[in-house]
């Protein structure tokens, strides 16, 4: 076959293949209710590749709908932890005002129970940082009428006395520190003892009471009212351990106070000195 032999062919076939393909696209315009041999066996194997090129291209089409969707998930993330935040935030207020408003309370119930002295409500706004001493400052001075060795005290019970004052603030040495000292008794049995602090905050103990002495672990202590600084009858902890002196002849115990000082916000310092106190002062 020549050259001109094989374009004349290949023109022929071009031919007739453009016709089959018009007779194709004018058979499958119309409706018909049936398809050709040729339509059935094209769309059939068509079908599995127009399949799964439409899932690839609905695949594609979903990949921003993802990140967008991951965007919003983490800017809502964010906001929830925000509102958490904030909302631990009011809580913590809530109920440090809780906390206040009982301790408030509490102070005044014990006010109005309060009737040999004139007891003047206030608050701490400061906190010795040494390791040797144990204060607190209290709003409130010579100004309002406190005076050294005026007695501070809470709901709970003993929490010190006034050592130095400024016109509008109070030192307090806090019955934790090691330089106090207060008489004291156990309340069941009476056994007397002297209570001073060991320089840290929630811890006291009770030296010197009597060897016959029965005591029980939780038995409370009060202050004895011997001396001229703490009135009797005053809550001041509770026993822990007991043990021998080294002396051997007298005991000693751990106390537990009653009051929290590490959340110690406000007290009453009793301004008024009982009758009795006054005559003992002046033999």
């Amino acid at each position: 076959m020549t050259d001109k032999q094989r374009k004349r062919l290949m023109i022929f076939l071009c031919i007739i293949l453009v016709l089959i393909i018009l007779f194709v696209a004018a058979s499958t315009a119309m409706e018909r209710g049936h398809l050709s041999f040729l339509e059935k066996g094209l769309r059939d194997v068509m079908a599995p590749l127009t399949s799964g090129s439409s899932i690839a291209l609905e695949k594609i089409g979903a990949i921003p709908k993802y990140f967008v969707g991951i965007k919003k998930l983490s800017e809502e993330n964010e906001n929830l932890k925000t509102t958490i935040s904030q909302l631990e935030t009011k809580l913590n207020s809530y109920e440090d005002a809780l906390r206040e408003n009982v301790e408030l309370r509490d102070l005044l119930e014990l006010k109005n129970e309060i009737v040999d002295w004139s007891p003047i409500a206030t608050k701490v706004i400061g906190r010795s940082s040494s390791l040797w001493y144990n204060t607190i400052t209290i709003k409130g001075g010579s100004k309002k009428g406190f005076e050294a060795n005026m007695i501070c005290v809470t709901a709970e019970g003993l929490v010190g006395r006034i050592t130095a004052v400024s016109a509008y603030t109070s030192e307090v040495r806090l019955i934790t520190d090691r330089s106090s000292g207060i008489g004291a008794l156990v309340q069941v049995s009476n056994s007397p003892g002297v209570v001073s602090g060991l320089g840290r905050a929630n811890e006291l103990k009770m030296v010197h009471i009597p060897g016959d002495a029965r005591l029980v672990k939780d038995q409370v202590v009060v202050t004895s009212g011997l001396g001229e600084i703490f009135p009797a009858g005053l809550r001041i902890g509770y026993i822990g351990e007991v043990k021998p002196e080294s002396n051997g002849l007298m005991l000693s115990a751990t106390i537990k106070p009653f009051v929290d000082f590490d959340r110690l916000d406000s007290l009453l310092v009793l301004t008024k000195i009982p009758a009795g106190m006054y005559q003992e002062e002046g033999k």
